[in-house]
C-alpha cells in the first residue's frame, strides 16, 4: 500500500529500521500510512483542508499538559471572510493536537476534545508530556504564553456564501475537524 512519498509500507520500514532517533519504525510508517489514507480520501472526495488560527489558552494543569483552548469564534467575520455559525463544529469530537505547523510526519504531540462555549469554540485538550514532542510542545506554548497561536485543520461539509456589509462571506455550517 502507498505511503505518498515515503514509497510502500515495507519501504518506510526498511529505510526507517537502521535510523536510530525512530522508536519502532513499523508503528511510524503505520502512522504515515494513516494519514496519507486521510488526504487521498479529502482528495478523492473534492473537499480540501484549510486551516485558521486564533490566539487564546489556558492551562488547566501544568503537571499533566491540561490546556484550554480557544481555537475560533462563531458568528464574526474572520480574516478569510468566513464566518463561522454555531453548531458547525460536531460538540465532544475528539481531535489530536498536531506539532506545530500542522506537521503530519510527526506524531501528534497531545490530544482533545472540541466544545462551544458561548461564540467561543473551545479544545480541552491534553499534551502527551511522556513523548518528546508532547514535552517540547507543551514547553513551547507555556514560553510564548499570549503570543501562542492555535489553528485546527478542516475540511467543509456545509456552506453557503451570502454578502454581508457590501462584501462575500461564506458561512460555515458544517466543518470536519482534523486536527
Amino acid at each position: 500500500m502507498p505511503v505518498g512519498p515515503f514509497g510502500s509500507f515495507e519501504e518506510c520500514v526498511a529505510r526507517m529500521s537502521d535510523e536510530p532517533s525512530v522508536g519502532d519504525p513499523e508503528a511510524f510508517c503505520g502512522w504515515l500510512e494513516q494519514q496519507s489514507a486521510t488526504l487521498a480520501n479529502l482528495k478523492g472526495s473534492g473537499a480540501k483542508m484549510e486551516r485558521k488560527g486564533l490566539t487564546g489558552f489556558e492551562i488547566k494543569d501544568a503537571a499533566q499538559g491540561k490546556v484550554l483552548a480557544v481555537f475560533a469564534t462563531l458568528n464574526v467575520v474572520d480574516k478569510d471572510g468566513d464566518i463561522t455559525l454555531p453548531g458547525a463544529f460536531e460538540p465532544g469530537q475528539a481531535v489530536k493536537i498536531s506539532p506545530w505547523g500542522h506537521n503530519w510526519g510527526s506524531w501528534p504531540v497531545g490530544k482533545g476534545v472540541i466544545g462551544e462555549q458561548g461564540d467561543q469554540v473551545i479544545l480541552d485538550g491534553q499534551f502527551f508530556l511522556d513523548t518528546e514532542g508532547g514535552r517540547e510542545g507543551f514547553a513551547a506554548l507555556k514560553n510564548l504564553g499570549r503570543l501562542a497561536e492555535w489553528s485546527y485543520g478542516y475540511s467543509v461539509l456545509d456552506s453557503a456564501s451570502e454578502s454581508r456589509e457590501g462584501r462575500r462571506v461564506r458561512l460555515l455550517k458544517k466543518l470536519n475537524v482534523f486536527e
